[in-house]
């Protein structure tokens, strides 16, 4: 597993908080797409804010580093090699901790 450094460092590198921007664009569509069950109110501010881009891509960033799939795929140390769908469940699994 990757050290915590390294991990913070990925997590500030811009092109790996670009791919997560991409992923909570893409949930903040989707879950505003949803007709059953409608979005609930925290769903809806948290799309506003994504889309408005006033959330953190920082703070999504570095909790999507914390999930030890995603520090198991940092072998060119820099993000890179994180496998695009390993990312894309992890941001759609930050969904709940970050709509409260």
């Amino acid at each position: 597993m990757a050290s915590s450094i390294l991990m913070a460092k990925i997590a500030n590198d811009p092109d790996f908080q670009k791919r997560v921007e991409y992923y909570m664009t893409r949930k903040a569509l989707a879950v505003a797409a949803q007709t059953d069950p409608l979005p609930d109110p925290n769903d809806e501010a948290l799309i506003q804010k994504i889309l408005r881009s006033n959330e953190s891509v920082r703070l999504w960033s570095v909790a999507a580093c914390t999930n030890a799939t995603i520090a198991a795929g940092t072998h060119a140390g820099d993000g890179s090699t994180i496998a695009d769908g390993d990312l894309e469940y992890q941001v759609y699994q930050q969904w709940t901790a970050f709509k409260v």
